[in-house]
């Protein structure tokens, strides 16, 4: 999310040939967003640095979908990682 432009960008990233990878869905309302997938056994992660691969932290709920996040100013990234 671009605060500047209130705009999503989304990057699709497919690291595996596995057809079971879960879909992370995201829709505003507001200043809050609310993420959603249907695998269970994932973790929702996020980061706001994609050049530090370290900085990946757990979501506070994200073991269970939906999420929902506060939008504010800065990008975050999401993830949904299998623990």
């Amino acid at each position: 999310y671009s605060p500047s432009s209130g705009n999503y960008n989304f990057e699709i990233l497919n690291v595996s040939q596995s057809q079971d990878l879960p879909v992370l869905n995201l829709s505003r309302s507001g200043n809050q967003g609310t993420l959603t997938w249907a695998a269970v056994g994932f973790m929702l992660q996020e980061n706001s640095n994609l050049s530090n691969p370290t900085n990946w932290t757990n979501v506070a709920g994200g073991s269970n979908s939906p999420v929902t996040i506060s939008i504010g100013s800065g990008t975050k990234f999401f993830r949904l990682k299998k623990p």
